[in-house]
Parts: structure tokens; sequence; C-alpha cells
């Protein structure tokens, strides 16, 4: 979803980037800095390297937790990258709304609420973040329907 709504974004698929062409470019390229999005206690705030008038390049693992973390440990280039973060989540303005799904902990948000969040700090004006949010709370309405309907069926013993 979010990356058919953000202009610029690129969508790799795969578990292991180590070779990945388009990574190795674009970690290459004198013109970003590449960083990762993914929890860790060494995480930058992603504000701070705003401020800093960098040009960020953001990595963002899209799956599950377990596959995100098995991505991470089979793309020892993405693993090296430095680690971003943002802080709404750690002062508890923002808990996620991916009700279909349960998240590990309170503090974790889906991928596409960590994307807006990124989106907010890199640029607060920018259009790209309401649609990314509207287009997902329609989907989790959408699936929860799906659920209740699914499950007022069994109840009535049907399939």
């Amino acid at each position: 979803m979010a990356h058919q709504l953000l202009a610029g974004s690129d969508l790799l698929i795969g578990i292991d980037f180590t070779q990945n062409e388009k990574v190795l470019a674009l970690c290459a390229d004198k013109r970003y800095l590449p960083m990762l999005l993914f929890p860790s206690p060494s995480a930058i705030p992603l504000s701070t390297i705003v401020q800093k008038g960098l040009t960020p390049l953001i990595f963002i693992l899209d799956g599950t937790w377990s596959t995100a973390k098995s991505m991470l440990k089979a793309s020892p280039n993405l693993k090296a990258l430095p680690r971003v973060t943002f802080n709404s989540t750690m002062k508890g303005e923002r808990r996620s709304r991916f009700a279909i799904k349960r998240q590990p902990e309170a503090l974790c948000l889906s991928t596409i609420e960590a994307i807006d969040e990124c989106l907010k700090i890199l640029d607060p004006n920018l259009s790209e973040s309401a649609s990314l949010m509207k287009v997902f709370d329609t989907f989790v309405q959408t699936q929860l329907k799906f659920i209740s309907h699914k499950g007022k069926k069994a109840d009535r013993g049907e399939r």
C-alpha cells in the first residue's frame, strides 16, 4: 500500500539484500544518508537527522516482526546501517491502530504506521501521510467486518 501512495519510493522484494544491486547502489550514492528504521537501543531519532539537513534514505523492512528479524539477519549490509527511530510511541502519543493484529509490544507500530510517523517528521505538510492512513484505516475496518461476518456465520453453524 505504502509504495503505491508514496512518490519516490522503491519496493524491493526478498529476504537477503546483501547482493541486491539497487540496495548497493542506493547505499553508495553520496546524495543520501542510508539508514534503517528498526528498533534498537542505539537508534537515532529521525528528527535530529532532519535538523542536521542531511538527506535520509530510509530502508524499512516490511513483514511480521519475525520476518523482519530474519531479513535483518540475512542482510548484513542493512544490519550495518545506522538505525533511526521516532519518539511518538516512546512518549505514549501513539499506539497502533492495527486492530486485526496484535503487536508484540505496546510501543510497536505496523509498517504503514511507522512510515506515517517518518513522513510527519520529514515533511509535516506532506499530503501522502493523510492518504496513507486513510487507506490503512479502510483496510483495517474492512478486515474487521470480514472477521465479524465470519464469526457470526460460525455461531450459526454455517461455513
